[in-house]
C-alpha cells in the first residue's frame, strides 16, 4: 500500500495517538466517540483530530488528511467556513440554549 495512506506506519504519528487514545479509554466508553467506536473492528489506533478547516482536517500530530466523513453529513459547508463562523459569534452572545420557544427556531423552521 502506499505510504501517503499508511499515517500509522509513522512512529512519532503512532505514538502521539495511541497515547491520546490510552488516556481518552479511562474516561470515554471505548475511548472514542460514536460513531468511532467501530473504529475497534478494523484494528489500529484512532486518529485524534485537533482542527479543519474547509474540507480539511488536522490531527494532533499536525498531520493534514481530505475529511470524506464532514460530520457525517452534519458540515455541509465544511469546517470552519467564514461567514458562519461570523453568524454564530453574533448569535452566540445572546444566549446558546434557552429550553423554551424562540423566535429564530421558528425562522429557522419556516
Amino acid at each position: 500500500m502506499d505510504s501517503r495512506f499508511r499515517g500509522n506506519d509513522n512512529s512519532d504519528f503512532h505514538e502521539l495517538n495511541a497515547r491520546l487514545y490510552q488516556q481518552a479509554c479511562k474516561f470515554i466508553p471505548a475511548g472514542v466517540n460514536s460513531p468511532v467506536r467501530a473504529f475497534k473492528a478494523v484494528g489500529g489506533t484512532p486518529l485524534f483530530i485537533a482542527r479543519g478547516k474547509g474540507p480539511f482536517i488536522w490531527d494532533e500530530s499536525g498531520k493534514k488528511y481530505l475529511d470524506f466523513c464532514m460530520s457525517w453529513g452534519a458540515l455541509l459547508f465544511g469546517h470552519a467556513p467564514k461567514g458562519l463562523i461570523q453568524v454564530l459569534s453574533r448569535e452566540v452572545k445572546k444566549g446558546t440554549s434557552f429550553g423554551t420557544a424562540t423566535r429564530k427556531e421558528v425562522e429557522l423552521a419556516s
